[in-house]
């Protein structure tokens, strides 16, 4: 075997972990991120208190199920 090959063979169960962490913890970053551009994006100060209380926490309830299942 080739030494690409065997350093390849090696490095996948590193990479496929490393992979999975990135997707994780992005899913438990990305509801604040869409919830600031959601609140961002309309002009009336009750509505984005309502949406900035509300859409956040739902957000993350459907993140921590996707993290969930990917562990």
């Amino acid at each position: 075997m080739s030494n690409f090959r065997q350093r390849a063979i090696r490095a996948t169960p590193v990479l496929k972990r490393a992979g999975k962490q990135l997707l994780i913890h992005g899913l438990m970053l990305a509801p604040v991120g869409i919830s600031g551009w959601a609140v961002k994006a309309v002009a009336r100060k009750p509505l984005r208190l309502l949406i900035a209380f509300a859409l956040e926490p739902l957000l993350k309830k459907v993140a921590t199920r996707l993290a969930s299942r990917l562990r």
